[in-house]
């Protein structure tokens, strides 16, 4: 054997494991070709040289924990998404940086995800690897079925395979076996979850996100906001809300006029219901279909959102036709006047912001709309209205619904009140139900007559009847452009409210002459909005007894009809009204109603940082006082990493059992200090086989597959063996021992302490002796290949066609034993052999005899 001096000693030795660690790091990253390129270009040696003796075990420590550098990229990267989406990081209503494009950019991090898929999986494979060649070269050995698991553990379809089922009985210790199974197994499995794993913790999603909020305070107790006896004193805290101007006032009960009448005067009975889901944002967040938005007269009551649903508008219960009732939701005025305050110090908080602020905190400015959630009441309104009754001149008893409305029965109800005056106009009147009879829960109730007929003998009446409450409700507001508006869909506890005739009257006054709807005969509030809505129009024409059938018999394709309508309208009045009880605690009622400033508003010292921060931003006024504390919080939309999903855990679940396996399998490696990078690819397991005696007896007649689950339990292992040129044993063969002669002395295992290859010396040899040698070994290789050789072993399906041809003068000779001595016996169907690991291993094994 031909030897190198060994040269400048300890210096030149260092250097070169120097490069052997950096070699074993960059073979395990996958980058190996830049080592092979900088080798052959320092030793200056031609690319078709015989290959050099090799180390197959070596025991270093720099070596095994650069062996290990696989498990680097894959875990920092793991460990940064974890830290990202604990701790939360938001990014913005779009992505920002370089490529500002949204869809880009998530094509990007697909990408990304990707790479770190096959990071982790690479990680996995060099364990596996490790596993299963520790066993091959110390252990008990391998089973022919998991020797080519390091490459087949990424399949699913591996783990129901024979390959794998029929392996896993084979003989051995039961610990080496057991972990050997199980790395296997974890591998694979974290394997196929990588892939959804990294692509939900790396692509951040479009979430909600907190950002600040405070409480508030309200000048009054629980039960001056919302009573449940709700009274007016024309003398009292508001007489403004008495006088001919009261809905020009935003905190009076018949604030909401103008914008009531402005939008049934914008819809007619055909159209009413379909014309109250305009607003896609509210239907989107309410979860109802029928909302319109309020107005106020003056800026002091915020924009709110009139959220219900209407008779036949929500899907019916089959059992119960008319189960459904109209209602309308309406969030109340006092609790979103403060928080419409705190929305605008807000937006003027974060455009102001620092850079230097916490990360989170600064890019709040990358937000286009924030929303705010408060936990308050919301005025409620709930109308049944009986059928058109056709009322001659001299009947008082009239028509109005039982509760529960559900059951749409009505009970005969003498009015002594009722007008039997003739009239050519609409008349609406209040009419109070006895307790004893109605219940507790009925508050009012209301009957609208229609113009007289022609010949004034009978005018329509249609009998209404009304329950308000007040329900908790969590409150919403998408921005500064929208208005806000309640959960309705969603309604907490509630309770039934009483009014009182002094409320009602304020709640329905006469028309202001400068108003709209007003006429000659003085309406009030509400017969102008239900005449601007055109309820009865196409009626006056026709008899009684005709317009009460037209009336009741008429539908419409959206659900909606004219006794329907009266009940949105009516609804919609009643809510609105609750709502703004108590409104004008919010403000400090001295002087002008256009100057008032909002009630004990002050903020605390810090107020930005607070604010963002969700803290108490506002001074707590003094406890001398009747306070209602409320909470008002804030949250924006757009891209974010933060764990909140199950998905999300159980993607860091993947995450962190993979940083687990690559912990322990380094720390395992480098305090052995033992590691080999050998046959970890398919170039060089294939190279192994070749080089390695067939296993006649072992894998008898499985040249051209396996069938049975012996076969595929039939242990492999890794031995020292003679060099057929040499009565050295310097060669390493992957052996087949069963069946095997218990002496056989050529075959011994590799040894601890054996640290070099046992096919020579690991110095690389550059004297002329060594070329010289080198070159009649290349020589003595250069001999005619056997036409198995020529055959293509990256296409199992040409392998196998060229090989199992009957006119190659190889056919036969590759056919197993059994099947040559069988005149039934045939070839297998091309396509149906070499393609498993299992099978392709097997018949390099068995072939080689005849190369």
């Amino acid at each position: 054997m031909f030897s190198r001096p060994r040269g400048n000693g300890v210096s030149h030795r260092q250097l070169k494991d120097d490069r052997s660690v950096i070699r074993s790091a960059l073979r395990a990253v996958g980058l190996e070709l830049l080592a092979v390129v900088f080798h052959v270009i320092l030793q200056l040696r031609s690319l078709h040289s015989l290959e050099p003796k090799k180390v197959v075990i070596k025991k270093s420590r720099p070596h095994a924990l650069a062996r290990c550098a696989v498990h680097i990229i894959p875990t920092l990267f793991s460990i940064v998404l974890l830290a990202l989406n604990l701790k939360h990081y938001y990014i913005g209503n779009h992505f920002t940086g370089l490529i500002t494009d949204d869809s880009t950019n998530r094509l990007l991090l697909q990408g990304a995800a990707k790479i770190h898929e096959l990071l982790i999986t690479s990680s996995l494979a060099t364990v596996v690897f490790d596993v299963t060649r520790n066993a091959l070269i110390h252990g008990d050995g391998i089973p022919l079925g998991l020797l080519g698991s390091g490459f087949a553990f990424t399949q699913l379809s591996f783990f129901w395979s024979p390959d794998f089922w029929c392996a896993i009985w084979y003989r051995s210790k039961i610990w080496r076996k057991v972990l050997v199974v199980l790395i296997v197994i974890a591998s694979g499995f974290l394997a196929v979850t990588a892939g959804p794993a990294c692509a939900v913790l790396v692509i951040p999603r479009i979430q909600p996100w907190s950002a600040g909020g405070t409480f508030f305070y309200l000048n009054g107790s629980e039960n001056q906001f919302w009573p449940k006896e709700l009274s007016f004193d024309p003398l009292g805290e508001q007489p403004y809300c008495a006088s001919e101007n009261a809905t020009s006032y935003s905190v009076c009960p018949s604030s909401g006029y103008n914008s009531l009448w402005g939008h049934f005067h914008n819809v007619n009975v055909s159209n009413f219901v379909q014309t109250g889901t305009k607003l896609p944002y509210a239907g989107n967040l309410s979860g109802l279909m029928y909302h319109f938005e309020v107005t106020s007269p003056t800026f002091q009551v915020p924009l709110q959102l009139a959220i219900g649903a209407v008779r036949n508008d929500l899907p019916r219960i089959p059992t119960d036709p008319d189960s459904i009732h109209t209602f309308i939701h309406q969030p109340h005025a006092a609790s979103i006047i403060p928080v419409r305050q705190l929305t605008i110090d807000w937006w003027n908080t974060v455009h102001n912001i620092s850079l230097a602020s916490p990360h989170n905190i600064a890019r709040y400015r990358y937000t286009d709309t924030v929303g705010i959630r408060s936990n308050t009441r919301q005025a409620a309104a709930i109308v049944r209205c009986s059928q058109a009754q056709n009322v001659s001149s001299n009947a008082r008893s009239l028509q109005f619904p039982l509760q529960p409305f559900a059951s749409g029965k009505c009970r005969d109800t003498i009015v002594p009140s009722l007008n039997t005056s003739r009239a050519d106009h609409i008349r609406y009147s209040w009419y109070r139900f006895p307790q004893d009879q109605w219940g507790p829960q009925m508050t009012v109730g209301a009957y609208i007559e229609m113009p007289w007929t022609i010949g004034h003998e009978s005018r329509i009446i249609i009998g209404c009847s009304i329950e308000a409450r007040y329900e908790s409700i969590i409150v919403q507001h998408a921005g500064p452009n929208y208005a806000f508006h309640s959960n309705a869909g969603h309604p907490g506890p509630s309770y039934s409210v009483n009014v009182s005739d002094s409320w009602l009257k304020a709640l329905n006054p006469k028309t202001p002459q400068s108003g709209p709807g007003y006429a000659s005969w003085k309406p009030s509030t509400i017969e102008s909005i239900i005449t601007a809505s055109g309820v009865g129009d196409g009626l006056s024409s026709l008899t009684g007894a005709t317009e009460t059938i037209a009336w009741n018999g008429e539908k419409f394709a959206d659900g909606g009809n004219r006794t329907t309508m009266l009940e949105i309208l009516i609804a919609s009045q009643i809510a609105d009204g609750l709502s703004r009880f108590g409104s004008h605690r919010a403000f400090n009622t001295t002087g002008p109603a256009s100057s008032w400033p909002l009630w004990n508003y002050e903020r605390a010292t810090g107020f930005e940082k607070k604010l963002l921060q969700g803290r108490r931003a506002l001074v707590k006024p003094t406890l001398d006082k009747d306070v209602t504390e409320l909470r008002a919080d804030f949250a924006i939309n757009g891209y974010s990493f933060k764990a909140t999903e199950q998905s999300d855990k159980l993607a860091m679940a993947v995450f962190v059992a993979h940083m687990i396996i690559a912990l322990a399998h380094t720390i395992w490696v480098v305090y052995h200090g033992t590691s080999s990078g050998s046959w970890d690819n398919l170039t060089e397991y294939f190279a192994l086989l070749q080089n390695s005696r067939p296993a006649y007896k072992a894998l008898e007649n499985t040249g051209a597959g396996v069938r049975l689950p012996a076969t595929y339990r039939r242990v492999a292992r890794i031995r020292v063996a003679k060099h057929p040129d040499s009565n050295k044993a310097d060669h390493v063969e992957l052996i087949f021992e069963e069946g095997r002669p218990k002496d056989d002395i050529e075959l011994r295992p590799l040894a601890d302490a054996e640290l070099r290859s046992i096919s020579g010396t690991a110095q690389e040899q550059h004297d002329d002796g060594y070329q010289a040698h080198l070159a009649e070994e290349e020589a003595a290789h250069q001999t005619t290949l056997d036409p198995i050789q020529e055959t293509s072993f990256l296409n199992p399906e040409n392998a196998a066609q060229k090989l199992l041809n009957p006119m190659h003068p190889l056919t036969e000779r590759i056919r197993p034993q059994k099947e040559r001595s069988s005149s039934s016996a045939s070839l297998l169907p091309v396509g149906k052999a070499y393609t498993t690991a299992t099978e392709y291993f097997n018949f390099i094994e068995i072939g080689k005899e005849y190369s």
